[in-house]
């Protein structure tokens, strides 16, 4: 069933990353060409196109605003009777995305993968687990200088801008996004790439991870 997810979502995008090759939803926003290189407004399309085909599976509406309302819907719907974990997308099929778009340099204009000194779990300590990454925003990357434009337009992108260059990444404050996802309009190219780049920074926690690790050895 994963394996057919994998294949289903990389054909959507590709599908949709070469459709929207000239006229993407990010065509019309000068902050992003200012900023990005044309392989690279290509990757961010495939970056909101992978996440289109992630959210049309929670959702019948033929309007992506209306998608992706429903997805950050039932993803709060998910967190209230599970548990967050629930609303991560596979790491493997997450990583195997990245591979794709990490070519380009944009992967690391948005994302940083560090390998933390220690983790722990309730029973477990594990001193410098080089098998166990975690993803932050790169607030030193060119994505921060991105909302620092968008937010002189548009007030919207002012929390998670100050937000993450206070407090150095993604801020547990920023689940507010998710909460609060009516006030975006995903209709607009820069309001469903930061969807898209909040959504796919959500992990599982080192409790839900760690097993599955240690069994692939590392």
């Amino acid at each position: 069933m994963k394996a057919v997810l994998w294949v289903c979502v990389t054909i959507v995008t590709l599908f949709y990353s070469c459709k929207e090759r000239q006229n993407g939803p990010l065509a019309d926003e000068p902050a992003v060409t200012q900023l990005f290189s044309q392989p690279e407004i290509e990757d961010l399309h495939r970056i909101i196109s992978f996440v289109d085909s992630i959210a049309l599976e929670h959702s019948d509406a033929s309007q992506m605003n209306e998608v992706y309302h429903d997805f950050f819907d039932s993803l709060v719907v998910i967190m209230s009777t599970t548990s967050h974990d629930d609303i991560c997308i596979e790491e493997k099929i997450r990583d195997n995305f990245f591979e794709t778009i990490k070519p380009s340099g944009v992967f690391d204009e948005i994302w940083i993968s560090k390998n933390p000194r220690k983790i722990r779990t309730r029973d477990t300590t594990i001193v410098n687990p080089k098998f166990y990454y975690s993803l932050d925003i790169n607030n030193q990357g060119r994505f921060v200088d991105l909302l620092n434009l968008l937010k002189e337009k548009d007030s919207i992108f002012s929390p998670p801008y100050q937000s993450i260059t206070e407090s150095g990444g993604l801020a547990p404050t920023l689940i507010g996004s998710m909460y609060n996802h009516q006030i975006f309009d995903f209709e607009k190219g820069s309001h469903r790439l930061w969807g898209a780049i909040y959504y796919l920074s959500q992990e599982r926690s080192v409790e839900a991870r760690l097993p599955e690790l240690l069994k692939q050895g590392g």
